[in-house]
């Protein structure tokens, strides 16, 4: 499939699964919370505000907040205020199962919406099927979160490590046969090699993944996997670092020549790019997902305004 074809369609895709969750949600919303008029809708979020995904996460609260003080402005929801209450799970998988059970126990939340990190992501949505509350993920898109671990109360609102695989192999794997791989050592990394592989196989059987690096997150010295990887010779590197390592690889990665002896490839959020400013290499092959700078439309650029005018942002 052409890659430009398969881009718009995983775009179409994934606005067509925010509609539909959203309507969802609404409808829920609608049916489930006609009572209890005098009492808040309470939503909680369990996020990573400390780590390699700070400001991700910054962002993520600022954004579900100036949301919920919109909807508040307007009169609410069935005339119920709504109510943030947030927790910072460090990228930490057992931090995310006790404070999303605390959120649902004791503060007795109506809905939760997902961390950063895939892991996190993955503890965040047992406790919910636990507790039967929904869940909406914003950012962690493992595979494993909408199949084998698929319930009926979660949702996501991002492409799947799936969808996001098969496109950079699509992008990457045709004229190139030798690929480097750099990912932290954790869940989404793991799975979306696996299935760039298994990608990889179709659109260039002459291609092979001849080199992997697993930094832990949060590796504050990338040297000898820089070494390890140009070592192997690859014709370009597949990067699925994000967040302050991604930061660090690329600042570390230039002395090296990193960028202008092979081409490297990764997943970029607007979060990177405005940290690296003009130490953003040129020529990287960069994969985002549904920037609000490529999203029409008079709702979100209303929002973008207001938001940037809040926050300064």
């Amino acid at each position: 499939m052409d890659i430009h074809r398969f881009a718009s369609l995983l775009r179409s895709r994934a606005a067509a699964l925010a509609i539909g969750t959203a309507a969802l949600l609404a409808s829920t919303l609608l049916s489930g919370l006609a009572s209890a008029q005098d009492k808040p809708i309470k939503v909680g979020l369990t996020t990573d505000l400390t780590g390699i995904a700070a400001a991700y996460a910054r962002s993520q609260v600022n954004g579900v907040q100036l949301a919920i003080d919109q909807i508040n402005a307007g009169g609410g929801l069935l005339g119920r205020k709504l109510e943030l209450l947030v927790r910072d799970s460090q990228l930490k998988p057992d931090l995310g199962t006790s404070h999303t059970r605390d959120l649902i126990s004791r503060e007795q939340v109506d809905f939760l919406v997902g961390p950063d990190g895939s892991a996190v992501g993955m503890t965040v949505s047992a406790v919910a099927k636990q507790y039967k509350k929904v869940v909406m993920m914003t950012i962690p898109n493992s595979p494993r979160i909408t199949t084998e671990a698929f319930h009926p109360y979660v949702f996501t609102v991002v492409p799947s490590g799936v969808m996001e695989a098969r496109a950079m192999a699509a992008a990457i794997g045709p004229g190139n046969k030798r690929i480097a791989f750099i990912g932290g050592d954790y869940e989404a990394a793991h799975q979306g090699l696996k299935y760039f592989k298994d990608w990889l196989v179709k659109v260039n059987p002459q291609a092979q993944v001849v080199a992997e690096a697993w930094p832990k997150l949060g590796e504050p010295d990338y040297s000898s996997y820089i070494t390890s990887l140009m070592s192997s010779k690859p014709d370009v590197i597949f990067s699925y670092l994000w967040g302050a390592d991604l930061i660090g690889f690329v600042k570390q990665g230039k002395p090296y020549g990193v960028f202008t002896k092979t081409k490297v490839a990764s997943l970029v959020f607007l979060d990177d790019l405005k940290a690296l400013g003009d130490e953003m290499p040129d020529g990287l092959i960069a994969q985002m997902r549904a920037p609000f700078f490529s999203i029409e439309g008079d709702r979100m650029s209303k929002f973008t305004e207001q938001f940037r005018a809040k926050y300064n942002d």
